[in-house]
């Protein structure tokens, strides 16, 4: 649905994401040359940002990069979601666009290797491994608990 030119209402969308990997635009500049990431997206749409529950499937390469279900605000994720990736699933809290709040990721084998498993100045191991607790700004914060071997 559009309002004044602009997505507006409840409806789905595939296409070129915008230069920077967030959002959609209706012309966007390629990562690289002759491989444009795209992105399948449901939901609401309020002056044509995301808001409230959806769903997005990013491309990459003509493979699929991750998947996030949950909610948005302003376009961005926000509130209770999950994004499952190769190798790893995040079930929990999102404030603009990060994780944020309590939340629980998952670290699995891939094609029967271990994955390894890092973050911005937190912790390099092979998993499978699990961490639960509290995140700030897209990185572990606060209270939590990291198991090895955890499924």
């Amino acid at each position: 649905q559009y309002l004044g030119g602009m997505r507006h209402g409840v409806g789905s969308l595939f296409g070129p994401t915008s230069a920077d990997g967030r959002g959609l635009a209706a012309s966007a500049v390629p990562d690289k040359p002759g491989e444009p990431p795209h992105a399948w997206v449901v939901g609401t749409w309020v002056d044509g940002l995301l808001d409230g529950p959806g769903c997005e499937l990013r491309i990459e390469g003509g493979e699929w990069s991750h998947f996030y279900r949950g909610s948005f605000a302003l376009g961005r994720r926000s509130g209770a979601g999950i994004e499952v990736r190769v190798g790893a699933v995040y079930t929990g809290q999102w404030a603009d666009d990060l994780r944020h709040g309590y939340g629980t990721q998952h670290w699995c084998t891939v094609q029967g290797r271990p994955a390894a498993v890092s973050y911005p100045g937190q912790l390099a191991a092979k998993g499978p491994l699990r961490y639960e607790g509290e995140w700030q700004h897209g990185e572990v914060h606060g209270y939590g608990r990291h198991r090895w071997g955890a499924s």
